[in-house]
């Protein structure tokens, strides 16, 4: 899904978990290199953050095991944004990229 030329030292603000950590799992964007992603996902618990892994799983993220996913997610928790939907739904087009490059 990214829709950027990636450059050495760049860095990338995401705007869908789904495609962001694919992205990551498909090695087209490192997790160091991300700043933050906002995601229009709400967990309020690790319950609920369990069926956001097991749903993704069946689709955006299905070549990949639970392992891989679950650290990708542990390495980007503190820079997840769990509960932008308003933000999201007015600011955001995903068609059009889901990657903002930061110098």
């Amino acid at each position: 899904m990214k829709m950027l030329t990636q450059t050495d030292g760049q860095r990338y603000i995401g705007f869908s978990l789904s495609f962001c950590v694919k992205d990551i799992l498909l090695g087209e964007v490192k997790a160091e290199e991300v700043i933050y992603i906002y995601s229009a996902c709400r967990p309020t618990s690790a319950t609920d953050v369990e069926e956001i892994i097991q749903r993704y799983s069946e689709t955006y993220w299905r070549q990949f095991t639970k392992e891989q996913i679950s650290s990708v997610l542990t390495a980007l928790e503190d820079r997840i944004g769990w509960s932008n939907y308003q933000m999201m739904q007015t600011s955001m087009c995903i068609g059009t990229g889901v990657w903002v490059a930061v110098p």
